[in-house]
């Protein structure tokens, strides 16, 4: 499997708690916002999303902290795909410093290709399932 950088940041004071280190809600957004790129790098197109009423809702998320990110961290998240169903997809996002010597956190996700219209999972574009299928066969 193939693994995309999906985020970069910082964890700046204010993302930090009073022990000083990175706050676990900002671990949480970290890793939203690395879903969006890794959806986008996939083929996803959230502009159209309005438009084609299609887009997608996380079922389950597994969190797990590792190791601290202290005040000034700087971290990198990558992302890979690890199961692919006919509406679901599973993936996983590691959060590492930027040397990568030390892993922060991990998430795998389950997420559902949903009609929002509709209120309910539909099948994933074809155009989507190659891009991913493609990164889970590497």
């Amino acid at each position: 499997m193939t693994s995309i950088q999906t985020f970069n940041g910082v964890a700046h004071p204010w993302l930090c708690d009073v022990m000083g280190h990175l706050n676990t809600r900002h671990y949480m957004a970290m890793f939203d916002d690395a879903a969006m790129h890794f959806l986008t790098a996939l083929g996803y197109d959230f502009a159209k999303a309005t438009t084609t009423g299609k887009g997608w809702a996380d079922v389950k998320v597994d969190l797990e902290l590792l190791a601290e990110v202290p005040k000034g961290g700087l971290v990198i998240v990558r992302s890979e795909p690890l199961i692919l169903g006919n509406s679901s997809l599973t993936y996983v996002s590691k959060m590492s410093s930027v040397d990568a010597k030390v892993l922060h956190a991990q998430s795998t996700t389950k997420t559902v290709f949903f009609d929002m219209t509709a209120r309910k999972s539909c099948p994933i574009p074809p155009e989507f399932r190659a891009q991913a299928e493609g990164m889970i066969a590497r």
